[in-house]
């Protein structure tokens, strides 16, 4: 039993992670609902670069993996707010429907042995806690 715990200890941190961000992007965190998305294209293996924009990213998924571009657009919308608008500009907009329906395409995009791989051993848990700072304000 406890092997097992083990084994699923890694899928429960980010399961927890992932609970986390999701609440906080229903409440306008856009930094929260981009560090979700990065997160979920690490775990299953798609790739990002910190050479792109968010806007560079969102048009890649949108024309190499079919997501909506309604969904992405609200998702780079709200980081490119976060980033650089005025800080009286702050929106509470929920974005976890778009986050959601983003997140839920990407999954349907890859194999069903990646959506599993990426459950119980997700690579966005070995990258750098730094990644995971908020955007400016």
């Amino acid at each position: 039993l406890a092997v097992l715990a083990a084994l699923l200890l890694p899928a429960l941190v980010r399961a927890s992670l992932r609970v986390m961000r999701r609440g906080r992007a229903r409440d306008g965190d856009a930094a929260a609902a981009w560090t979700e998305l990065t997160s979920a294209l690490i775990d299953l293996g798609l790739q990002v670069s910190d050479a792109h924009t968010p806007r560079m990213r969102g048009h890649a998924l949108v024309r190499d993996r079919g997501i909506d571009a309604e969904a992405m657009s609200a998702l780079v919308d709200a980081v490119e707010r976060a980033s650089y608008a005025r800080s009286t500009a702050a929106s509470s907009e929920d974005l976890a429907a778009p986050l959601h329906e983003v997140l839920d395409q990407l999954r349907r995009s890859v194999s069903w042995s990646e959506r599993l791989r990426a459950t119980l051993l997700p690579r966005s848990l070995l990258r750098s806690r730094n990644a995971d700072l908020s955007l400016p304000a």
